[in-house]
């Protein structure tokens, strides 16, 4: 596969906002950005390797990459779509739904 261009959902950005702003005030801001770098480095890579990331077990049309234990979901289509990134006590099967075009 050619290399694929990484698009991120509003909505899978508003998530890193969420959890950046969350670690900024509960650690600190050089924990909140190391964490924001280390998130979009992992993704990164899927511009090369777009189906490295394992499937979904719920919806194998999706497949998931793990960051310091939050799930980047994304989906291959033309590109790489970046739908959410989730804490590992949310439910996938939800955001999945709202996902479907």
């Amino acid at each position: 596969m050619a290399k694929a261009k990484v698009v991120w959902a509003e909505s899978a950005l508003d998530d890193v906002q969420r959890i950046g702003d969350y670690l900024s005030a509960e650690a600190s801001v050089d924990v909140a950005n190391d964490f924001v770098g280390r998130l979009f480095e992992s993704t990164d890579r899927l511009e090369k390797f777009p189906l490295s990331g394992a499937q979904i077990e719920e919806n194998p049309a999706f497949r998931h990459v793990v960051v310091v234990g939050y799930r980047v979901i994304y989906r291959v289509l033309e590109s790489v779509e970046v739908i959410a990134v989730i804490t590992p006590g949310q439910n996938p099967k939800k955001i999945l739904a709202f996902s479907k075009k």
